[in-house]
């Protein structure tokens, strides 16, 4: 009888760890695909890939509306959201600019979802 109620206990919180899962899911995709915008927004002005540019100003705009439906989703404000894309622009930006290899990693990342 025991192992019932217990069993029971799992059953009824299985729903709610999920939605937890899935939250912090779109969490770190969103966050994610502010990073894959800022990304774009670097490398469609980056010499390097000039004949890409294009490119990367349309994927600026696919990681930009994948980060918006996500914070949607997660209840997020507009206003909260582009202080992170701000925020997150000035901060990565600037990591990107002294460190290739994370920007590199970044591109690398991006390209495996498709956000870049």
């Amino acid at each position: 009888m025991r192992c019932l109620a217990c069993f029971a206990v799992v059953m009824l919180a299985l729903p709610t760890l999920a939605l937890a899962q899935s939250t912090q899911l779109k969490e770190r995709t969103y966050r994610y695909a502010i990073r894959c915008y800022v990304a774009n927004a670097v490398a469609s002005t980056d010499p390097r890939y000039g004949a890409k540019a294009e490119h990367f100003r349309a994927m600026k705009q696919k990681s930009h509306d994948t980060a918006l439906t996500l914070g949607r989703m997660l209840g997020k404000s507009d206003a909260s959201m582009e202080e992170d894309f701000a925020s997150n622009d000035t901060i990565l930006r600037g990591a990107f600019q002294r460190d290739d290899s994370f920007f590199q990693k970044t591109r690398q990342d991006c390209a495996e979802i498709k956000l870049m």
